[in-house]
């Protein structure tokens, strides 16, 4: 079973909401549901989403210098 629980503790603790994600970085509301409910995404979303993680810790441990 595929589980994303990783990714929103990760989305917890960093200043990106799940609106955020939607608004900002342009990530499909219909994505969220699918992670929210532990349904699989495709490689191109997880490609994204990788990008848009590498964003936010760059940003909040640059914050932290």
């Amino acid at each position: 079973m595929i589980s994303y629980d990783r990714f929103w503790k990760t989305l917890e603790n960093s200043p990106e909401t799940y609106y955020t994600l939607v608004k900002k970085h342009g990530i499909p509301n219909s994505t969220m549901t699918k992670l929210k409910n532990n349904r699989t995404i495709n490689l191109g979303t997880v490609n994204k989403l990788s990008a848009v993680s590498t964003d936010i810790q760059t940003k909040h441990c640059g914050e932290n210098s």
